[in-house]
C-alpha cells in the first residue's frame, strides 16, 4: 500500500451532526480539525466514515474528487449512493472497510487520474458499484471481500495482493475491464448468471508463492455469458497446487471457458472444484507441461471441447471429465480416475453422438470405494482411447446403443472390467493383462476390430442376460477363459478362426456370424440351454476328441470356402443338439469321425456331408424335400430311421446305411451312388430305392438285403456279409460297359437270386478270399455271363439253377455244390468240385466245361454235356450215394455226342472210387428212344475217359435205368466195367 501510506488529510464523517441531512456536501457535514463541506473540486482528503449514525448517505455534490474512502473501525453498515466520485487524487486511492459491517458504496467511482486504486476489505463486506479505472490498475488487499455489483472497466491489470491476507473479489454484472486479473491470494467469483469480466487474462496464483488463489464461477445458477478470458495458472511454491484453483459452484448448467487455459507447472496439477450436477467447459485449448485433478469435494463436469495439449495430466478425484466433438481430447498427459482411498466416483466421459473422438493418455485406475466410469454416449461411429491402462480397481466402461467405444492398448494391474450400457466396447489391443473379472452386464464386450490384434488372454468373463461377448479378428486367436452367465451369448464375428478351450457356462446363444468357432473343450460353446446360430459364410469346428451336449444348432451355408457350416478339423468329436438348416447346408469332417447324435430338421433345404474324415449321423434327418447329397473321400453313416423325401446323391466317398445294428435308412427318393454305398444293418432289410451312379455297393453285416428297386448302376457290388436278394439282374445294377471281372464280389457274403436273370456277359463275378454263396431259389436259373474269378471258395446252393457260360474267368478257387443245379459251360481251369446233397440228386453238376478235381457225395449228381456231352475234370472222386446222369442219344455213336462221357485229365486222369458194396455209386441211365439201340444186342462204351481207376467194384455201383424208355423189347442189364485198365465202361448185355 505505497501510496496510500503517503501523509494526507483525513475528513471524519460528523456523528455529532444530528439527525437530518445526510448529504455529503452538506454544509460543516466532515471534520477534519474543523468543520468541512465537501464541494465540486479534486482534493487530497481520505473520507472516513464511522460512528453509527446515517446508514443511509448521498453524495450529492458534482465533480467532487478524494484520494479515497475509508470505513472505519466499528462503523455501522452504511449505503452511500448519489454522484460519481472521483478517486485517487493526489496518490493511490483507497477504498477501505475495517468495520466488520457491510458497507457499499452505490455510486460510481472513477480514477481518471495516473494513480492506480487501492480496495481493501479489512474486515466486513465491501460493495461498489461501476467502477471505471481507465488505465490505472486495482489492487485489492484485505481478510474480507469486495463485490462489485456494476461494471468494472479500464485497460490496467487488477490484483489481488499478497500483503495482508486473503481477498475475495465478487463480480455479478458484467464488466469491460480488459486487462490482466492476477489473483495473487484470494478468490475471484463470477457470482451469478450475467456476470462477465472481460477479455483479460486471469492469472491464477502469484509466481511462487504458496498462497490460496481461486476463480470461482456461479454461486447457483450457471454463467449466461461465456468466460472469455483466458486462464494461466502460476508456479507455487512446494507442491501445493491445491493453492491453485478453479471453481465451478453452480450446481445445474454450464460454466464455459471460452480462453485457453494453460498450466506450465511441471509435475504442479491445479485443482477443479465443479458442484455436483454442474459443468465447468474448457472450450479452447489446454495446454501446459502442469497438470488438473477434480477434486473430490465436488462432483461435477468438467467438459474439454478442443485438442488439447497439456501434457502433466487430468486427476479425477471426483466427478467426470468430458470430451464433447470429435476433435476434443484429454491431452497427451497421464489420466487418473479416482482417488486412492478415496469414496466419490469418477468419470472419464466420451460425449458425442457421432463418435469420433480419440483419447491417447496413460490410465491409472485408482483404488477406493466410489466407482471407476468411462462413459461413452456416441449412438453411432467411434469412440476410441489409446493409452495403456493400469488397474487399480475395477473400471466400469459404460456406452450408449449403437456407438462403439474401443480400447486399443495394455492393461496390466489387479482390477477387472465391467460393461455397462447397450453399445460396444472393442479391445483391439492386449487386454490380458486384467487382473480382475471381466463382467459384461449390457451390450457387447468385443476382442478385435477386425485386423489382427486384440486378446483378452485367458481371462474369464462374465456375461450378463442380454449381453454379448464378440471376437472380430481376421487371424486365428485361442480364447482359454472361462465364459459364464446366465442367458450371457457369444458371437464370433471375424474372419479368422477363434479357438475356445475353456469350459464355458454361459446359458445364451452362440452366433457364428463370419470366420470359424473352433470348440476344443465339452462345453466350449456354452451350456446347452442357449443353443448356436451359425450365419452364411461361417463354421463352427469341433476339435480334440469332445462331446457337445444337446445343443440347438442353426446352420445355414457351405461354411468358408465350401468347407463346412460345421467342421470336425481333428479327431473323433460328438455334436448331439438337433440341428436345423435355415437355409441350404454343408457339414463337412476333415479327419476323425465326427458324430451327430441329435435330429437333423432340414427344413426342405438342401443338406450335403462332406470331407476326408467319416460322419456318423444318429439322429433321424427330417422335413426335406430337397434331398442328402455326400461328397468328399471319408464315409458317412447313417444310423437313424430317415424321413426325409428327397432324393440321395453320393458324389464321391463312401455312404453306409447302418452300423451293424438293426437301425440306418434313407428317403424313398432315387439313390443316385458316385462314390461307395455301404449297408451294414444287422436285421433284415429291403432297399427298394432305384440306385443309379458309377459307385460301387458294399454289403457287409450278417443280415439279408434285399434290393428291390430296378437299378442302373453301373459300379462294382460286394458281398462281404449276410445276403443279398435280388429278383433281377437289374437289382445288381446295370451292366458295365467293358468286361469287369469283379462287377460282383463275393468275399464273405451270399447272393440270392429269388428270381432268375441272365447276367451280362461284361459282368464278372469274383469270389474273394472270405468266400461266398450263390443261391437260386427253386424253378429258377441265374445264367452268368460274365466270368468267374478269384480264389476263394464258392458255395452253390438252393435247388434252383446256376449257369457258368462265360470263357473269360480265371477262377483258382473250390466250389462247393450243395443245392440245386451248376450248369458249367466254361473253363473253369483247377477249380475244385465237391458235390453234396442230403436228398438223393439234391445237387447236380452239369454242363460241357472244364474243371478241376471233382467229388460226387451222397446226394450229388454228375451230369455231364447238355444232352448229351463231355463234362473234363482234372480228376474225378466217386463217392457212395452219389450219382452220375449218363444221357444215350446214339448207340452207335461215340461219346461226347452219343453219349455222355467224362474226360478226366484229358483221358490221362485218375479216377477214385469210394463207393462200396453197402454204400453205392448209382449210375442213372438216361435216355429216350435212343438211335440204334436194340435191346437185344451187346454194347459197350466208355463213359469215363481216365488212364486209372483205383477202388474200382463192380458190385460198387447201382444201375438205375427207371429213365431210360423209348425202345422195344425187353430191356437187358447195364453193368460198370471192373477190368478196369483205364477207360470206364458201361456194358449192356
Amino acid at each position: 500500500m505505497a501510496d496510500s501510506a503517503r501523509a494526507q488529510t483525513v475528513w471524519d464523517w460528523r456523528n455529532d451532526y444530528g439527525a437530518g441531512n445526510t448529504n455529503w456536501g452538506a454544509p460543516d457535514r466532515w471534520w477534519s480539525s474543523s468543520n468541512r463541506t465537501l464541494t465540486g473540486s479534486d482534493q487530497d482528503i481520505q473520507l472516513t466514515i464511522g460512528g453509527s449514525q446515517d446508514s443511509i448517505q448521498w453524495n450529492d455534490v458534482t465533480g467532487a474528487g478524494v484520494r479515497g474512502v475509508t470505513f472505519s473501525s466499528g462503523s455501522a453498515s452504511r449505503t452511500v449512493g448519489g454522484n460519481l466520485l472521483k478517486i485517487g487524487i493526489g496518490g493511490t486511492g483507497k477504498i477501505e472497510n475495517a468495520s466488520g459491517n457491510t458497507q457499499t458504496l452505490d455510486l460510481a467511482l472513477s480514477n481518471s487520474t495516473a494513480n492506480g486504486l487501492e480496495i481493501n476489505p479489512v474486515s466486513g463486506l465491501l460493495n461498489l458499484s461501476n467502477v471505471h479505472l481507465g488505465s490505472n490498475f486495482i489492487d485489492m488487499f484485505g481478510n474480507s471481500t469486495v463485490h462489485y455489483r456494476g461494471d468494472v472497466s479500464g485497460s490496467a491489470p487488477m490484483t489481488w495482493k499478497t500483503n495482508s491476507g486473503t481477498v475475495t473479489a465478487i463480480f455479478s454484472a458484467s464488466n469491460t475491464l480488459t486487462s490482466s486479473f492476477n489473483i495473487e491470494r484470494g478468490y475471484m467469483i463470477l457470482s451469478n448468471a450475467s456476470a462477465y469480466v472481460g477479455t483479460g487474462v486471469i492469472n491464477i496464483g502469484g509466481a511462487g508463492n504458496g498462497f490460496l488463489a481461486e476463480l470461482q464461477l456461479g454461486a447457483g445458477a450457471a454463467q449466461t455469458n461465456a468466460i472469455a478470458n483466458s486462464i494461466d495458472i502460476k508456479s507455487v511454491s512446494g507442491n501445493n497446487g491445491v493453492n491453485r484453483s478453479i471453481a465451478s459452484v453452480s450446481t445445474s448448467g454450464t460454466n464455459t471457458i471460452t480462453g485457453r487455459v494453460t498450466n506450465n507447472n511441471s509435475g504442479l496439477s491445479a485443482k477443479l472444484f465443479i458442484a455436483s450436477g454442474g459443468t465447468l467447459r474448457f472450450s479452447n485449448v489446454v495446454s501446459g507441461s502442469g497438470g488438473f485433478y477434480l477434486d473430490s469435494g465436488g462432483g461435477g463436469t468438467l467438459e474439454l471441447s478442443s485438442s488439447n495439449t497439456i501434457t502433466g495430466g487430468f486427476y479425477i478425484d471426483a466427478g467426470s471429465i468430458k470430451l464433447s466433438g470429435s476433435s476434443a481430447n484429454a491431452g497427451d498427459g497421464a489420466l487418473h480416475i479416482g482417488s486412492s482411498g478415496g469414496s466419490p466416483n469418477a468419470t472419464f466421459w466420451y460425449s458425442g453422438t457421432g463418435g469420433g473422438i480419440t483419447a491417447s493418455n496413460s490410465l491409472t485406475v485408482n483404488s477406493g470405494s466410489g466407482g471407476r466410469t468411462i462413459l461413452s454416449d456416441n449412438t453411432s461411429g467411434v469412440n476410441t482411447f489409446l493409452g495403456s491402462a493400469t488397474l487399480n480397481k475395477d473400471l466400469t466402461f459404460s456406452n450408449a446403443s449403437g456407438g462403439e467405444f474401443r480400447f486399443g492398448s495394455t492393461f496390466s494391474g489387479a482390477g477387472g472390467i465391467t460393461k455397462n450400457g447397450s453399445g460396444t466396447l472393442s479391445f483391439s489391443g492386449d487386454a490380458s493383462g486384467i487382473g480382475g473379472t471381466i463382467t459384461v452386464n449390457a451390450g457387447r464386450l468385443q476382442i478385435g476390430v477386425g485386423g489382427t490384434t486384440g486378446t483378452i488372454g485367458n481371462d474369464n468373463v462374465s456375461i450378463a442376460s442380454g449381453a454379448n461377448l464378440a471376437f472380430n479378428r481376421s487371424d486365428n486367436l485361442a480364447y482359454g477363459g472361462v465364459a459364464s452367465g446366465t442367458d450371457g451369448t457369444l458371437t464370433q464375428l471375424g474372419s479368422g478362426t477363434l479357438t475356445l478351450t475353456g469350459a464355458n457356462s454361459y446359458t445364451g446363444v452362440t452366433t457364428v456370424s463370419a470366420g470359424a468357432l473352433r470348440a476344443s473343450n465339452n462345453t466350449a460353446l456354452g451350456t446347452v440351454a442357449g443353443g448356436a446360430v451359425v450365419s452364411v459364410g461361417a463354421a463352427p469346428e469341433l476339435e480334440g476328441g469332445i462331446t457337445v451336449g444337446a445343443e440347438a444348432l442353426s446352420l445355414s451355408g457351405t461354411g468358408l470356402a465350401d468347407g463346412g457350416a460345421l467342421r470336425n478339423v481333428s479327431g473323433n468329436n460328438t455334436y448331439g443338439g438337433t440341428i436345423t438348416n435355415s437355409s441350404a447346408a454343408r457339414i463337412n469332417s476333415d479327419t476323425g469321425t465326427l458324430t451327430l447324435s441329435g435330429a437333423i430338421n432340414a427344413t426342405n433345404q438342401a443338406l450335403t456331408f462332406g470331407g476326408s474324415g467319416n460322419i456318423t449321423v444318429t439322429g433321424a434327418i427330417t422335413n426335406s424335400t430337397a434331398g442328402l447329397t455326400k461328397d468328399g473321400n471319408g464315409t458317412l453313416t447313417l444310423t437313424a430311421g430317415n424321413t426325409y423325401t428327397g432324393g440321395t446323391l453320393v458324389s464321391a466317398g463312401t455312404l453306409q446305411i447302418g452300423n451293424g445294428s438293426t437301425t440306418g435308412s434313407l428317403s424313398s427318393g432315387n439313390i443316385t451312388n458316385n462314390g461307395t454305398f455301404l449297408i451294414n444293418r444287422s436285421d433284415n432289410f429291403t432297399l427298394d430305392n432305384v440306385v443309379s451312379g458309377t459307385g460301387a455297393l458294399i454289403k457287409v453285416a450278417a443280415n439279408t438285403l434285399t434290393l428291390g428297386g430296378a437299378n442302373t448302376y453301373t459300379g462294382k457290388t460286394t458281398i462281404s456279409n449276410g445276403a443279398v436278394n435280388v429278383s433281377a439282374a437289374s437289382g445288381l445294377g446295370d451292366n458295365p460297359d467293358a468286361g469287369t471281372t469283379d462287377q460282383l464280389t463275393l468275399n464273405g457274403g451270399r447272393l440270392n437270386v429269388t428270381t432268375g436273370f441272365t447276367a451280362n456277359a461284361n459282368a464278372g463275378i469274383t469270389v474273394g478270399a472270405n468266400g461266398g454263396i450263390i443261391d437260386v431259389a427253386s424253378g429258377n436259373s441265374m445264367i452268368q455271363g460274365g466270368g468267374l474269378n478269384g480264389s476263394g471258395a464258392l458255395t452253390k446252393s438252393g435247388t434252383g439253377t446256376l449257369a457258368l457260360t462265360n470263357t473269360a474267368g480265371s477262377y483258382s478257387g473250390s466250389i462247393a455244390l450243395s443245392g440245386g443245379v451248376l450248369k458249367v459251360n466254361t473253363s473253369l481251369g483247377s477249380a475244385a468240385v465237391v458235390v453234396t446233397n442230403a436228398t438223393a440228386k439234391g445237387s447236380v453238376l452239369s454242363g460241357a466245361g472244364t474243371l478241376g478235381a471233382v467229388t460226387i457225395n451222397s446226394g450229388g449228381v454228375i451230369a455231364p454235356g447238355n444232352s448229351p456231352g463231355t463234362l473234363s475234370v482234372s480228376s474225378l472222386t466217386l463217392n457212395g450215394g452219389g450219382g452220375y446222369e449218363w444221357e444215350l442219344v446214339n448207340a452207335t455213336g461215340v461219346a461226347g455226342t452219343g453219349w455222355d462221357e467224362i474226360n478226366v485229365g484229358s483221358g490221362t486222369g485218375t479216377v477214385t472210387v469210394g463207393a462200396t458194396s453197402g454204400n453205392q455209386f448209382t449210375v442213372y441211365v438216361l435216355g429216350s428212344n435212343p438211335s440204334n439201340f436194340n435191346s437185344a444186342s451187346n454194347y459197350t462204351g466208355a463213359f469215363i475217359n481216365s488212364q486209372a481207376v483205383t477202388g474200382c467194384a463192380a458190385d460198387a455201383f447201382a444201375i438205375d435205368t427207371s429213365g431210360f424208355s423209348g425202345f422195344s423189347g425187353s430191356l437187358g442189364s447195364f453193368s460198370v466195367s471192373t477190368n478196369v485198365s483205364g477207360d470206364m465202361t458201361l456194358v449192356y448185355a
